[in-house]
């Protein structure tokens, strides 16, 4: 996968921008493209096969995955959506024939579709590993200037939310071999973050970097998208560590998950030069995630009615 970077600059490249029509006395604005547009077969060379298959089926691949607006007119508030596809294909995919290269083939007269930014967006919305891309598509709403670094930090607080998702899995498996071994659960909780934090005291991290966050909420939901990650892929070692343990006791239990989440903090401090006491934010995964929702919403209401023929 490329870096953020180059997925950032790629897009901006091989944008094609609406062509321009001239004015007539009679304009037919039904079938003036509106919008800006990527062709398919470059993001299938920016993104692979997996995501952007050689073969597409849109029918499979992106109607299932659409929502519309019920309301074209309807500006602010929560639109109803409904799923559609006949309208979606007429009005955010073209068709065209012209050359262009595939991975390292090279085309001189072939069939290729353009794509509007809603439907390219489609695309990437429920693919987890495509944030920055599906964050890319709604910046407009965000910012229409939109520079990388700005771009960066607003992907980096949106993939919380997925990232949250995946360490309450981890986090229910762990608690259940824990409850299962009669683990004090205050106990387990407070050496978890001892060993990733380097710190026991949950109320000291928030102080010290003056969030205020209530003792009532996971410190969970506040961890940035580098240490929820990291500890996802930690906690996922000492669960496979400790049912491959022969003889399993409390102590056991205890001393491979400080170990392992121990090993994390050093490996984030040294490799990512991230503390992650420092990686705490004031807004809640659940706030963030509502207020990705709110975006997308907008993204809907302005793009879902452009044309791209």
């Amino acid at each position: 996968m490329p870096s953020k970077e180059t997925i950032f600059k790629t897009l901006n490249q091989t944008c094609v921008a609406p062509n321009i029509i001239e004015p007539t006395l009679f304009p037919n604005t039904e079938t003036q493209p509106t919008t800006d547009s990527w062709y398919y077969s470059d993001l299938h060379n920016l993104f692979g096969e997996t995501s952007f298959p050689t073969q597409p089926s849109f029918s499979a691949h992106i109607w299932q995955n659409l929502v519309m607006p019920t309301d074209k007119n309807q500006k602010r508030g929560t639109p109803k959506l409904t799923s559609t596809d006949i309208n979606f294909y007429n009005a955010h995919i073209t068709q065209i024939t012209h050359p262009y290269t595939l991975d390292t083939h090279h085309y001189k007269n072939a069939k290729d579709f353009k794509l509007s930014r809603y439907a390219c967006w489609c695309m990437s919305r429920n693919n987890p590993n495509m944030i920055f891309s599906r964050t890319y598509f709604i910046s407009p709403v965000i910012d229409p200037q939109m520079d990388f670094p700005t771009m960066n930090a607003w992907c980096y607080q949106f993939a919380r939310v997925n990232l949250r998702e995946q360490l309450t899995k981890y986090e229910k498996i762990i608690n259940a071999i824990a409850h299962k071994n009669k683990i004090n659960f205050n106990e387990f909780r407070r050496l978890n973050r001892a060993a990733l934090f380097g710190d026991s005291s949950k109320s000291h991290i928030a102080e010290r970097n003056d969030f205020y966050i209530s003792h009532n909420t996971p410190l969970a939901d506040h961890m940035g998208a580098a240490t929820l990650y990291e500890r996802t892929n930690a906690l996922d070692r000492i669960i496979k560590n400790i049912n491959q343990t022969q003889q399993i006791t409390q102590n056991k239990i205890l001393e491979i998950t400080f170990t392992e989440l121990n090993n994390t903090r050093i490996k984030m401090i040294k490799e990512q030069h991230i503390h992650p006491e420092n990686d705490i934010f004031r807004l809640s995964a659940p706030q963030i995630q509502s207020k990705l929702m709110r975006t997308e919403r907008d993204f809907i209401n302005q793009y879902a009615f452009e044309k791209l023929r």
